[in-house]
């Protein structure tokens, strides 16, 4: 009940509408189930507007979320403003991207929230925009180059150097197709640029591919294309997009998602991609919400091993000793220089050092995985590498 009422009030958002719902005999599983997605804050905007809340008390604080919501998301949307000023100012060419344009594509732009803002910048700036941030108060949080993080109270960042830096196996040029993105970028006042409409909607499908890929994701990342394809389908040309996502090798992967978001959402928006029979969006439906924003309700050592051909040693290795292919995508001096292999390894513990246990922790699981739970864990593998049968004979079942 809570899923199907949780449905039926997003739909209602994307569509502009009155939910169908009448009344919510279990509002604490359904916020609940809002809570772990990260759209609570819709579900209070849905309720001021059509009150399917009976109990008065919660009624109240649904309506001090939804203003609670407003108020700190519009301090976080001003700080970006003046973030973006003095990166302009000092002339560092930035976009951000994911959150901060998906926003204009909701009724009251607040209701998208978003743990960080992540910008894309050139990486000839990476270390002018660092000694801004440094001087500008922020504390640098994580080096995961290209991408590195900092943080100022509530502010959080992600400066990026590229647009996305994982390769899916059944889309090996996604990193190098998304590496051009400031080709596809158009001005937004001062040195602000956004990605032109095709292609931001192509990142926004895309980074969902990703996410199911390493982790999971959950309903929002469906609803931020649901309002893309119902807001913008009179400006974007799908017959190019279809074309792209067919030359990315996620065709099939695109056509679901669309599928599953016009079935879903009833937004009714026929983009001239081939039909999936509805079992599937059912079947990927029940596994987005049986999940969290990131997936992280699921079991990450799984998916680790459903996209990949290596036994579990092999895994376990490349975490702890990453080989130079690897690493050089993080460490660049790397690149060329295979010899400085070890001094990357040195590098990465130092950098990340406070998620040792963290690692330790996948590692174990890594380890004491089962390959039939591996086998049953195939939610959605469009975009990921199911195990194969084969590799138990060729491996055997290992104990390790």
């Amino acid at each position: 009940m809570n899923e199907t009422a949780l449905l039926q009030i997003l739909s209602a958002f994307v569509n502009g509408t009155a939910p169908e719902i009448r009344e919510l005999d279990d509002i604490g599983g359904l916020f609940g189930k809002a809570y772990a997605h990260n759209v609570q804050p819709i579900i209070a905007y849905m309720n001021s507007k059509y009150h399917f809340v009976a109990d008065r008390a919660v009624d109240e604080k649904l309506t001090e979320l939804l203003y609670r919501t407003i108020y700190i998301s519009a301090n976080r949307f001003a700080d970006f403003e003046s973030l973006s000023q003095r990166l302009s100012e000092e002339g560092i060419a930035h976009m951000p991207v994911k959150g901060w344009y998906i926003k204009e594509l909701y009724p009251i732009p607040e209701l998208r929230t978003f743990g960080d803002i992540d910008i894309l910048i050139r990486r000839e700036d990476r270390e002018r925009s660092n000694s801004l941030m440094l001087q500008s108060g922020y504390t640098a949080k994580q080096d995961w180059e290209p991408s590195f993080s900092y943080q100022k109270g509530n502010e959080y960042y992600e400066l990026h150097t590229e647009l996305i830096d994982a390769e899916l196996n059944s889309a090996p040029g996604l990193a190098d197709y998304f590496s051009k993105a400031w080709d596809y970028a158009v001005g937004d006042g001062g040195e602000r640029y956004r990605l032109r409409p095709e292609y931001h909607f192509i990142y926004i499908v895309c980074h969902l591919a990703k996410h199911l890929y390493t982790s999971g994701a959950g309903i929002r990342m469906y609803l931020d294309i649901a309002l893309a394809l119902k807001k913008k389908s009179g400006e974007l040309d799908f017959e190019f997009i279809r074309c792209e996502f067919e030359r990315l090798g996620l065709g099939k992967f695109y056509a679901t998602v669309v599928a599953s978001v016009n079935d879903w959402f009833g937004i009714g928006v026929d983009v001239g991609t081939e039909l999936i029979d509805k079992s599937v969006t059912d079947r990927l439906l029940g596994y987005t919400l049986d999940s969290d924003l990131f997936g992280k309700s699921r079991d990450h050592t799984l998916i680790t091993l459903r996209n990949t051909e290596l036994t579990k040693g092999e895994v376990i290795r490349r975490a702890l000793f990453p080989d130079a292919q690897t690493l050089e995508k993080r460490y660049t001096f790397v690149k060329g220089r295979k010899w400085l292999v070890p001094a990357a390894w040195a590098m990465r513990v130092f950098k990340n050092s406070g998620r040792i246990n963290s690692k330790l922790s996948d590692i174990k699981k890594l380890s004491e995985a089962d390959y039939d739970d591996v086998d049953d864990y195939k939610p959605f593998h469009l975009v990921g590498r199911a195990v194969n049968k084969e590799r138990r004979s060729k491996y055997g079942r290992e104990k390790d």
